[in-house]
């Protein structure tokens, strides 16, 4: 029996019974983390640069995941914010405390060690014989007690003053013991829980200094390695039966398939979502295009597979993993995406050298123009939008017509009146990031117009006679092509590649018919698809000659690929768990006007407006971005200004055919 097990069990011959103890234990989050535990008698020597260390390295065919909670930004995920001119990182300080991290997690290997041997020594531990000399109940033959475990007293006071027997006390100074090391041992909060949180969190440090020497010299990231999507790689059945369809989707793309059969293949191996024919008429548009459909019929089921990884949102890495994927993808397909469009295209007002643009906006052109042929068999050839305001209250203006928006960029083409529209008044307008996001949330359900898109602005008429301006575009809302409702999958495809959109035809029609005038503050605010459609807006020169646009929030879109007018401050929101922020194929460019806060939501739907308000709310206060942005915001909204007043008009926007 070690020292430690012997001065716990002893017992003195006589004791009252022990108080239940009081306190709270500090409670630490599991890990996930599969890993094995460093040795717990030798702790790894730090190790002075990233250079000189190899990645971690995963379990075969399993994702990277880190395992660990941020439980440091009290149930907030955790924010970083990249912005100004360049970012400088100190990777010897996160190899410093990758390896303090490792040598923690060591000490309480060592620490769970000494436990496991104090527990086995408690229960193999003879009663001492001077407590059993003392204990008159004790049979010292057959080693049990023989009679009450209470000293007899005829007195019939002896209630009042009961005792506990000598080795009834050391037995339960024993119990008490082995529980106590078993909860150092196993689950929520023990010391191998905290060992494996504190080794996959070095992992992670030791992951993003490597990542950061890699950027520095010029590396990329290894898509065989990074793509977590292989835990779910389809077996060799899923792989015929992935040829079978996509042969069969290849030859019946641009009509409506009978669908049961499909969806049960999909189904039985786990690949389907819940809108069927959304996956299957996206497919088909792959299969269709001569510039993808080599590549998509040989991929069809991996495809599916790491839809279905992403959609799980486990890891915090699906972003970087789609975006990495689709930028070696799109280097693939470039020269059959170059030569399927023209010498020049049509890129928001202006006509541009196809070479001009990106290998991910040549694909992703091409496919828009798939996109809308196979939009024209469907619902017939796009004749116009209709764009029509109205507020909360029923009252309405005028409905407009513009062209579609490939035919006429921005609608700016076509003569629009002002209107005297009424809005609906807001008593306590969005001050910050996620109040805004929380605004926004409610304009998709105001839409009247049966299959229609909406987008809202916000009019501000400040004491001093002046006006400033809020325009609020959602993301999408249907992921077919070509429907009544432009926020679709056709305008995703047009918006990444620069194309003329229906959906920033219908924002700019908006912006005329409610008299924004130059010289007047315009803020917009996009999700998803509307973040595209915000940028286009803010940096195409025909509107900037039209328009004050001063600042920008976007969340979860794409909009690396367009670069913005000096005077136009943006802060972009993106987690990292998110797989849209990355479909443009690269990161948000880096300058003193750009800001992009990333965010951690692994563990759920990465993607809706609400996970992210709730990512930023609370943190708005802590970072300069967001505070420069909440600042710029309230401005816009006369948030607690004294005699401004607030409306709102919703406008439904309808693609007709």
């Amino acid at each position: 029996m070690t020292p430690v097990a012997a001065t716990l069990l002893r017992a003195d011959p006589v004791l009252p019974p022990s108080p239940p103890p009081t306190g709270r234990a500090h409670r630490a989050e599991p890990s996930a983390d599969p890993r094995p535990s460093p040795s717990p008698t030798q702790a790894p020597s730090p190790v002075p640069t990233a250079q000189a260390r190899p990645a971690p390295v995963p379990p075969p065919g399993a994702p990277v995941t880190s395992g660990h909670r941020w439980g440091m930004t009290q149930g907030r995920p955790l924010v970083l914010v990249a912005g100004g001119s360049s970012i400088s990182v100190n990777t010897a300080d996160l190899d410093a405390l990758a390896a303090s991290l490792t040598t923690a997690a060591s000490h309480l290997d060592t620490a769970a060690k000494h436990v496991r041997s104090a527990k086995t020594d408690a229960q193999n531990a003879p009663v001492p014989a001077d407590i059993i000399a003392q204990d008159p109940s004790y049979n010292t033959v057959t080693g049990a007690q023989t009679g009450s475990s209470l000293l007899p007293d005829a007195d019939s006071s002896f209630v009042a003053n009961l005792v506990e027997l000598p080795v009834a006390a050391f037995e339960r100074k024993r119990s008490a013991l082995i529980s106590a090391c078993d909860a150092l041992l196993t689950g929520t909060g023990s010391l191998s829980a905290a060992s494996r949180a504190l080794t996959s969190l070095a992992a992670d440090v030791s992951a993003c200094s490597l990542m950061y020497t890699d950027a520095e010299h010029g590396a990329t990231v290894r898509t065989d390695a990074d793509v977590g999507a292989r835990v779910h790689g389809p077996s060799p059945e899923a792989l015929v039966a992935g040829v079978a369809i996509g042969s069969g989707l290849a030859f019946t793309a641009g009509v409506w398939l009978p669908t049961a059969i499909l969806v049960d293949i999909f189904t039985t191996y786990g690949l389907m979502p819940e809108d069927a024919q959304v996956v299957l008429e996206d497919l088909q548009l792959l299969l269709k295009s001569d510039v993808t459909s080599e590549w998509a019929l040989s991929n069809i089921i991996g495809l599916a597979c790491l839809g279905a990884w992403a959609r799980k949102g486990e890891t915090g890495r699906e972003g970087a993993t789609i975006e990495e994927f689709l930028r070696v993808s799109a280097t693939r397909l470039d020269a059959k995406a170059t030569a399927e469009l023209p010498a020049e295209v049509q890129v928001g007002s202006r006509k541009v050298p196809t070479s001009s643009l990106t290998p991910m906006q040549r694909v992703a052109y091409a496919l828009a123009l798939e996109s809308e042929r196979a939009g024209v068999i469907r619902h017939g050839e796009p004749t116009g939008l209709l764009i029509a305001p109205h507020n909360k209250k029923g009252a309405t203006g005028t409905a407009v017509r513009v062209p579609p928006g490939p035919q006429d960029p921005f609608g700016l083409g076509t003569g629009i009146a002002v209107q005297d529209l009424t809005g609906s008044r807001i008593d306590s307008p969005p001050s910050t990031a996620s109040e805004l996001l929380d605004h926004a949330q409610t304009i998709k359900g105001q839409a009247r117009g049966d299959g229609a898109g909406a987008i809202s602005i916000l009019r501000t008429d400040h004491a001093d006679g002046t006006r400033s301006w809020v325009v609020v575009v959602p993301g999408t809302t249907e992921w077919t092509s070509g429907d009544s409702n432009p926020q679709d999958l056709q305008t995703n495809l047009q918006a990444v590649s620069g194309r003329p959109t229906d959906m920033e035809a219908a924002v700019v029609t908006a912006m005329r018919q409610s008299g924004i005038q130059p010289g007047e503050e315009v803020g917009i605010y996009g999700h998803s698809q509307g973040a595209m459609t915000a940028v286009n807006i803010a940096s195409d020169p025909a509107l900037t000659e039209r328009y004050t646009i001063t600042s920008i929030l976007t969340a979860g879109g794409p909009t690396s690929g367009v670069a913005l007018p000096d005077g136009v401050r943006a802060l972009h929101l993106e987690s990292t768990s998110d797989v849209v922020p990355g479909l443009d194929a690269s990161t948000n460019p880096v300058s003193p006007n750009r800001a992009t806060a990333y965010v951690d939501t692994r563990g759920g739907s990465a993607h809706t407006e609400s996970v992210y308000a709730d990512a930023v709310r609370g943190a708005e206060s802590g970072e300069r971005a967001f505070a420069d942005y909440s600042k710029d915001l309230s401005r816009l909204t006369g948030a607690r200004e004294q005699g401004a007043t607030t409306t709102e008009v919703v406008f439904d926007v309808t693609r007709e055919s």
